[in-house]
């Protein structure tokens, strides 16, 4: 029984060193990323419960202290006093995610298991997936799903579709991050009962346990627990299991079977090799959906460049050609042509005031207009290079590549309503507007979005199922 107990506490051991490797190597750095991800989704939502007055701004917001983690309250609220209380929870919940995300230490050598639990109920504290309807049973969650359905009256399709988007990322990302404090949790339990095993039952119980009566054993390891000077909390639970598993048939079996599931989960196989080749042109897919909108960029760029010289034109006279060649004497070089336009953010509703260096944004314009032009063509270099590129460079690209050209279109609006005023001014216009090339961009953006975030839904799914020991053979 003790060489069969020793052989595997051996096995144990090393299985759980493999575990910590694999736990290091990939599952922190992703988690710390999501975590990112999630303090930015729910700061973005808290701005836009703010700036549209669902939720009044909280004056004490700087005061918080934050020391440890831990979740806001959720006790009941009555009606009068419930904007100023889930105003305040929210705060402070932003405040624990900006702790949680820049300062806390994720790591197997400091985490315990209470730690892992902390975390867990700070970041699962609101249910986001009951926050559409008012059906919730948790008191603040069910308070903020109310305040957004109240926003949501009030805002435009495109703004509400900004408003879900926001949500359903909140959605994925806490997934995603209880999934791997789950597995943090399950590895922790685990190196608790190797090290109960190392230092008090291997040297103390190794035949004088009986399987009928583990409550006894239990007290006895309490006792010892206390004699030996362990530092390590005394938790009942994970002691009976260990007892269970060493001096009880079924405990043994058992342990054997979790043995298998405690190494690293590999994925093989043509199945496996198939679903990431599918996976990868997903990916590529979206990449391609993005690059048709090089086309009417480049549309764009020509026709607001006519529009930007009809209206120069009229412009022009001895006082402005004098006005362009001092500048050009004192500058050294042709000055650059700016335009003063608004535009409207569609998270907020407000309006926003933007001079434009027309000369500086054609450039980049143009510039963008080629680089997606380039990847339009499957036989060309560029393609060539993303195909061969690793799937993080290609998804970090994409999204890069999306949050530019909804930049650029935002820009291109807000010129495109600036020249149309201008062009009801001139007799005789023959400029054009953009409004079909800037419909056929935001749909190439929303199609390239979409397979975005469902490729990045799969291998969420995927990383979940991995964690689970799930994987395709």
């Amino acid at each position: 029984m003790a060489n069969e107990q020793s052989e595997y506490t051996e096995q144990l051991e090393q299985s759980l060193n493999n575990w910590r490797d694999q736990i290091n190597r990939a599952l922190l750095p992703g988690m710390k990323e999501t975590l990112r991800t999630y303090r930015a989704a729910f700061k973005g939502l808290l701005e836009l419960l703010v700036r549209n007055a669902a939720v009044s701004e909280d004056p004490y917001a700087q005061d918080h202290k934050i020391s440890d983690v831990m979740p806001p309250e959720n006790d009941p609220v009555t009606d009068s006093e419930r904007d100023h209380v889930i105003s305040g929870r929210l705060s402070f919940y932003d405040a624990m995610l900006d702790f949680l995300t820049n300062y806390y230490q994720l790591s197997l050598d400091v985490l315990s298991i209470r730690d892992i639990k902390q975390v867990a109920d700070t970041v699962g504290f609101f249910k986001w997936q009951q926050v559409t309807g008012r059906g919730s049973t948790h008191g603040t969650t069910r308070a903020l799903a109310e305040m957004i359905i109240k926003l949501r009256a009030s805002l435009n399709p495109m703004q509400s579709g900004v408003l879900t988007e926001n949500v359903n990322q909140l959605v994925r990302a806490q997934n995603s991050v209880i999934s791997g404090l789950k597995e943090l949790s399950q590895y922790k339990r685990e190196e608790y009962k190797l090290n109960a095993r190392l230092e008090v039952t291997d040297t103390l119980f190794t035949s004088d346990v009986n399987p009928s009566d583990l409550d006894a054993a239990i007290t006895r390891i309490k006792k010892a627990w206390k004699a030996n000077g362990v530092q390590a909390p005394f938790y009942s639970d994970l002691l009976r299991e260990v007892l269970a598993e060493d001096y009880t048939e079924d405990g043994r079996r058992d342990r054997d079977a979790r043995l298998q599931t405690l190494a690293p989960q590999t994925t093989g196989g043509e199945k496996s090799r198939k679903k990431q080749a599918q996976d990868r042109k997903a990916l590529l897919d979206a990449v391609h959906a993005l690059s048709a909108a090089g086309r009417s960029l480049q549309e764009c760029a020509e026709r607001l460049t006519e529009s930007s010289e009809e209206l120069q034109s009229q412009r022009r006279g001895i006082l402005h050609a004098l006005r362009r060649w001092l500048l050009q004497r004192v500058q050294g070089e042709t000055p650059h042509t700016t335009y003063d336009v608004e535009y409207t953010d569609i998270t907020t509703s407000a309006k926003h005031s933007e001079t434009v260096d027309f000369t500086v944004f054609m450039e980049k314009l143009s510039k963008k207009a080629r680089q997606l032009s380039a990847l339009g063509h499957r036989s060309g270099k560029a393609w060539s290079r993303l195909q061969t590129a690793d799937e993080d460079q290609v998804l970090a690209f994409l999204t890069r590549s999306i949050e530019e050209l909804q930049l650029l279109h935002r820009t291109l609006a807000a010129l495109d309503e600036f020249f149309r005023r201008q062009r009801e001014q001139i007799p005789g216009s023959q400029s054009r507007g953009i409004r079909i090339e800037l419909g056929s961009i935001r749909d190439h953006i929303r199609k390239s979005n979409q397979l975005r975030h469902e490729y990045v839904a799969r291998k969420e799914e995927a990383d979940q199922l991995r964690k689970l020991g799930v994987t395709d053979q």
